[in-house]
């Protein structure tokens, strides 16, 4: 798979009841505000200009999901990237496709 910009899956809402309900309903209902900034270790995923951040990972707590933030520019993409489980984009601005 490479991502070169906008698609939703589904909202945040949408996605929840559908953790909650694969995991049976054993998710905490306790949120935490993540930090996504310089102090998020960089990822080597983007072609062209552009940067990719963790932002959940298993440094941070997390056990079952794990987020990255990647800002594209211009004509820049991520390197081919798999994944084992299912896979889900939010695109806060701007346009692209998804290459399955």
């Amino acid at each position: 798979m490479r991502w070169s910009g906008p698609v939703v899956a589904c909202s945040f809402a949408e996605w929840l009841n559908r953790a909650r309900i694969q995991l049976g309903g054993n998710m905490s209902d306790t949120a935490r505000v993540l930090d996504s900034g310089e102090s998020c270790p960089r990822l080597p995923l983007v072609e062209g200009e552009g940067d990719a951040r963790a932002v959940a990972w298993p440094g941070v707590g997390s056990k079952l999901r794990s987020m990255t933030l990647i800002e594209l520019a211009g004509a820049a993409s991520t390197i081919p990237l798999r994944h084992e489980m299912e896979a889900v984009y939010y695109i806060i601005s701007g346009t692209g496709s998804v290459n399955d």
